[in-house]
């Protein structure tokens, strides 16, 4: 558990001075949590995770190793009324740390304005979307990918006259 706690303050980019202001810990016991030289009581584990802003159980998720997860498709969380002719769907559970998606456009259809802290790919599986990024129009076709860099802004749009399928992920809980 140290050495995640560890690994998540500094994702956070803070130091151990700005955790122990955050948390109301000292920064030697946060020191001493990360290397593994003592335990830590539930609540300030609890101050410690309010400080990297996530939730205990998802940091708890995590210590078990690898495993497999499944989300049906069915069960995926559908974004209501994403844009007309858009269907957006985040393909994962809280403990993941990607947030893959699936953007399914009819023709016509159109996803703009958008901008993330993290990077993120996008790939054609079907159709010939175009993605604007940073004021460039890319001309997808299945099996193209595209990486768009974190801060940039992008958008989607299906000016052909088939549907289009795309998938892609955006890291989880980005600190902006």
């Amino acid at each position: 558990m140290g050495r995640r706690l560890g690994e998540l303050r500094v994702a956070r980019r803070m130091t151990l001075r700005q955790a122990a202001r955050a948390s109301g810990l000292s920064p030697s016991f946060i020191s001493m949590v990360e290397r593994g030289e003592t335990e830590i009581a539930i609540s300030r584990l609890i101050r410690l995770c309010d400080a990297y802003r996530v939730v205990v159980a998802e940091l708890l998720a995590d210590m078990h190793g690898p495993f497999v997860e499944y989300m049906a498709l069915d069960d995926a969380l559908q974004v209501p009324d994403a844009e007309a002719g858009v269907d957006l769907r985040y393909l994962c559970s809280p403990s993941w740390h990607m947030a893959p998606f699936r953007i399914g456009f009819e023709p016509g259809a159109r996803l703009e304005g958008l901008k993330h802290p993290v990077e993120e790919f996008v790939h054609c599986v079907a159709g010939t979307p175009t993605m604007i990024v940073g004021g460039v129009e890319w001309l997808l076709r299945p099996g193209d990918t595209l990486v768009i860099p974190p801060h940039v802004g992008h958008g989607y749009a299906n000016m052909a006259s088939g549907p289009a399928l795309l998938v892609g992920a955006v890291e989880r809980n980005a600190v902006t």
